[in-house]
Order: C-alpha cells, then sequence, then structure tokens
C-alpha cells in the first residue's frame, strides 16, 4: 500500500513536470522512450550509439569534409547564448573574482535551460533514430525489396530511371548542379532552422522541428517492412550478388555515365557505406526522406515568403533528379513519400495550433545581456 502511494506521488509529480513542456519537447520525450525501448528490447543495443551517429554524420556529409564545420556552425549558432553566458560568469570569477549568490545561479540555470532546449529535439531525436536505423540496416541487410521497387518504375515509366536518366544529364553536362542539389540537403535545412529561429515569434521554428519528429516518426516502419538499399547498391555495385532481370542485367553490361558522375556516385557510395565483409548500407530508400524533407524546406519557405518558390521549385527538382543519377532512389520512392508530406504537414500545423500554448513560450532572445547586471554589480 505504502510503495502504491509513492509510485502514485511520483507519478503526479511527473505529470507536474511535464506541464513545463512543449509540445515538441513532449513528442521528443515520446520518441526517445519509444525508441530507446525497441533498441533495447528488439536489438539488445547491439550497435553502439556513437557509432551510429558516426555512421549517420558520414552519410549525410556525402564525403564532403566542409559540411563538418558547417554543422559545426550550426550547434555553435544555437548555443551561442549559452557561450556567451557562461563567459561572463568565467570572466566574474576568474577576473573580478566576484562570488555569485544563489539567486543568480538560479537565473542562470533558468536560462541555460532556455537556451538548450531549443536543441534538444534536433540533437537527441537524430542520436535515437541513427543507433534504430544502425540496427535496421544490418538486421535486415539481406532483405530488400529493389527488385519489385525496380519493377514497379518500368511498369509505371517504361523505362529503368536510374539507368536513363545519368546517361541524358551526361549529355547536356548538369551532372555538378544535379548532384550538389542532392546533396546540398542537409545545409539548406541548417540554414532554415536558423532563419526560422531568428524570426519572431519562433511559431514557425517550432512547427518545423515537429514536422521533423514526425517524419522519422512515420518513415521508420516503412523501412522496417520494405527495405530498400537503391539501384545503385542492389544492381549497379551489386553488393551482395543480387539476381538482376535480364532487361537490367544487359543494361549494365555497357552501362557508362561517364566520369563524373562516376565519381559522384562512388563518393556518396562510399560515404553510406559501413566498412566490413557485409557491406552494410542505409535500408531506407523507401520512402524517400529526401522528398520528404526536401518538401519541407519547400513548404516552410513558402510560409516566409511566397516568391522563395522561384528558388525553391528548381532546386528541388534538380535535387530529386539527382538521387536518380546517383542510384539512390527509384521513383516508386518519390512517389510514396507524397501522401507521407500531406500527412506530416497537417498533423504538425494541427499540433502546433491546438497545443502551442503548452509549456513556457521560447524565448531566442539572448540571456547573456540580461545577465550583465549580474556580472556587473560590485562584489559585496
Amino acid at each position: 500500500m505504502v510503495r502504491s502511494v509513492i509510485i502514485f506521488e511520483d507519478m503526479n509529480k511527473l505529470l507536474r513536470a511535464t506541464r513545463h513542456l512543449r509540445i515538441e519537447e513532449i513528442l521528443t520525450v515520446i520518441y526517445i522512450t519509444v525508441v530507446s525501448l525497441i533498441n533495447f528490447l528488439m536489438f539488445n543495443d547491439s550497435i553502439s550509439g556513437i557509432s551510429s551517429v558516426k555512421s549517420v554524420i558520414r552519410y549525410f556529409n556525402f564525403g564532403e569534409s566542409l559540411f563538418y564545420i558547417f554543422f559545426f556552425l550550426v550547434i555553435l549558432y544555437f548555443l551561442w547564448n549559452l557561450i556567451n553566458a557562461l563567459s561572463l560568469i568565467i570572466t566574474r570569477h576568474l577576473i573580478s573574482k566576484n562570488p555569485m549568490k544563489r539567486s543568480e545561479i538560479l537565473g542562470l540555470s533558468k536560462f541555460t535551460w532556455k537556451a538548450l532546449r531549443s536543441m534538444l529535439p534536433i540533437i537527441f531525436v537524430p542520436a535515437v533514430a541513427s543507433t534504430l536505423l544502425s540496427h535496421l540496416n544490418f538486421s535486415l541487410r539481406f532483405t530488400n525489396y529493389d527488385l519489385l521497387f525496380a519493377s514497379i518504375d518500368h511498369t509505371l515509366i517504361g523505362s529503368y530511371v536510374f539507368l536513363d536518366l545519368p546517361l541524358f544529364i551526361s549529355d547536356i553536362g548538369q551532372a555538378d548542379l544535379v548532384f550538389y542539389s542532392y546533396i546540398l540537403l542537409p545545409v539548406i535545412i541548417g540554414i532554415l532552422l536558423i532563419a526560422l529561429y531568428i524570426k519572431r515569434p519562433a511559431t514557425l521554428y517550432r512547427e518545423m522541428i515537429i514536422a521533423f519528429l514526425l517524419s522519422m516518426a512515420v518513415s521508420f516502419p516503412f523501412f522496417a517492412l520494405f527495405p530498400c538499399i537503391g539501384p545503385n547498391n542492389y544492381f549497379i555495385r551489386n553488393l551482395h550478388n543480387n539476381s538482376a532481370p535480364e532487361a537490367i542485367a544487359s543494361r549494365l553490361q555497357g552501362f557508362d555515365p561517364g566520369e563524373k558522375i562516376r565519381k559522384y556516385t562512388a563518393q556518396v557510395a562510399d560515404a553510406q557505406t559501413i566498412p566490413g565483409p557485409d557491406h552494410v548500407v542505409p535500408i531506407s530508400a523507401f520512402p524517400s526522406m529526401h522528398t520528404i524533407w526536401g518538401m519541407l524546406v519547400v513548404y516552410y519557405c513558402f510560409r516566409v515568403r511566397r516568391t522563395s518558390l522561384f528558388v525553391t521549385i528548381p532546386w528541388i527538382l534538380f535535387m530529386l533528379a539527382g538521387g536518380l543519377m546517383l542510384g539512390q532512389h527509384y521513383v516508386i520512392d518519390y512517389v510514396a513519400a507524397i501522401p507521407f508530406i500531406i500527412i506530416i504537414i497537417s498533423l504538425s500545423r494541427m499540433l502546433m495550433k491546438r497545443y502551442g500554448s503548452l509549456g513556457t513560450p521560447l524565448r531566442t532572445v539572448s540571456f547573456a545581456a540580461t545577465l550583465k547586471q549580474y556580472t556587473q554589480k560590485p562584489a559585496p
């Protein structure tokens, strides 16, 4: 009886604590809890989280070392307020020798939490998601639906686009444009997040965070149900000695998209392949996350400024062509992403409209300036 009362009181404390959380933070907690349980119960956490994060970061850099610098700068931007505040505190303690009062320490703790909470969803959710994806990549490495998706493409379009489009792009000399449109997606997302974070109020930033959380929540079940490694890994590189239909096998014998496309394709393939005898690669081609995230970029840029469509529409078309040119996707991967986009945008808008007022408000103003009143006080 006493134990039941204690558990009930602890649950009440937990529920009271959640009242201070925003809707995106509640979704973050739910996602992390569910995915962590899956990693532990189904896969026994056989792959470390750190190695999984490194693999995902390596993949999304697409072999471009400069991308590491960009992602570091994005994180640095979001932590800038915290860095400013800590530098002021260090200056006060080490240089001015002014001890802090208890009220000042509490003020610093509150402002620190406000600075960190804006980053929690975009740090912890990808971290646990990358671990789950690594488990799926390894456990489903020999289970692929690539033959089915290739046949669906041929039925819908009448050709194997992953073989025809690289030749066409090579002929018109647009390989560079298509390639960089594809691999720059993470950079564009980072720039857009910063722009929405600065914008007052931060409603669009929060809504876009919710959309990204939902995109990972709804896509992973389909990764597990329909694992797909993409035409480059399955047919062209033929990592696992897969059998190909005669129509594809005969085309592959003389397939030569040109030196530049071969170089770009190898660069992306090397970035996504985990070294080892099993040649483990992502099984997350269906549905296309590039399409989902790219359309989110188009949508939220449109919400900020409608004229952005003159830039974002051509970009996403080149980006989609890049996924086909590099052999990362089938056309059906793009088609399947459309209902996901509609559901994600609709749910994120509904959640923000209905529950956006939950928790304490997101303040993007610098709290370092607020702490100056503490650091500039004379020593008692």
